[in-house]
């Protein structure tokens, strides 16, 4: 892959890792007042008709898929149902880091799938660093101690979820355009959430919570649409690294924004993380 996709490959991931965490910390911050299905629906009814328009305005269309296309975008979209609802629960219930470190290790699982499976080149330091990151993730939720949360189970089903995701958005038809992607995506969970809604109750929501909803939905917009493009350009396991750039926003946006304070082990394990992505691209040099 030239050297220059996968320049382009580390911005759009770096800016996506940023529009992820806007949408987490915003959604983080309105389910503690509104019901999980309603604040769905809420942002769905705002991220569509977005999305929607941006297709118009570019004249993303999808005109004909493939049925390969089709069986994998069906993937695509379960996956996607899974990680937004496994992802809020954690949210929910666990400092926006703490998440945020946790997800840290789908880069490593892209990596390690994309060598197994795609037939990718993966160095010896490479699998060292894939080592050593997990073993950062594990610091941070600490299984068996009196820091674990079982929260934490629900960031690790979204990191499944996420290579997932990735992998498939990685063999789709070039010709795929990633508005409708999006679109679809939007759409299937607004209509699950509204299936759900009536379930779980409702609530008004006012017109600040609607203000940091909206936020929500541009960024989520903003993430479908780089993560689309991410998959389709530069070394998937090179600009995958770029990921653990979530971690300084998510750390950042927790402490000014919910007053969190990361203890001692989650910034050991943080700073293990953020060594392997750095030793790997320099080894790769």
């Amino acid at each position: 892959m030239p050297r220059s996709g996968n320049h382009l490959g580390a911005i759009l991931t770096t800016a996506s890792a940023l529009a992820f965490v806007i949408n987490d910390a915003a959604m983080k911050w309105a389910i503690q007042l509104i019901p999980l299905f309603e604040l769905l629906v809420v942002r769905g009814l705002i991220a569509v008709p977005l999305i929607c328009l941006a297709m118009l305005i570019t004249r993303q269309l999808l005109k004909t898929v493939s049925r390969a296309d089709a069986f994998l975008i069906g993937w695509r979209l379960l996956a996607e149902v899974a990680i937004t609802y496994f992802l809020l629960i954690a949210l929910k219930n666990m400092p926006i880091s703490h998440v945020t470190l946790i997800l840290q290790a789908a880069p490593l699982g892209l990596t390690l799938v994309a060598a197994l499976m795609m037939g990718e080149t993966v160095s010896v330091r490479r699998w060292v660093a894939i080592l050593f990151g997990f073993i950062g993730v594990i610091i941070i939720i600490r299984p068996g101690t009196a820091g674990f949360s079982p929260y934490a189970i629900f960031a690790v089903l979204t990191v499944f979820c996420i290579v997932i995701r990735d992998m498939v958005t990685r063999r789709l038809s070039p010709t795929i355009p990633s508005l409708p992607i999006a679109a679809l995506t939007a759409f299937v969970i607004l209509l699950l959430a509204m299936i759900m809604m009536p379930k779980t109750g409702s609530a008004m929501p006012t017109l600040s919570q609607l203000v940091i909803i909206t936020i929500a939905a541009v960024a989520i917009l903003t993430a479908y649409l780089l993560s689309v493009k991410i998959m389709r350009v530069g070394d998937v396991g090179f600009v995958a690294q770029f990921r653990y750039t979530g971690i300084v926003w998510a750390v950042i946006i927790g402490f000014f924004v919910f007053g969190e304070v990361p203890d001692m082990w989650t910034v050991a394990g943080a700073l293990l993380i953020m060594a392997t992505g750095i030793y790997t691209l320099r080894a790769d040099r």
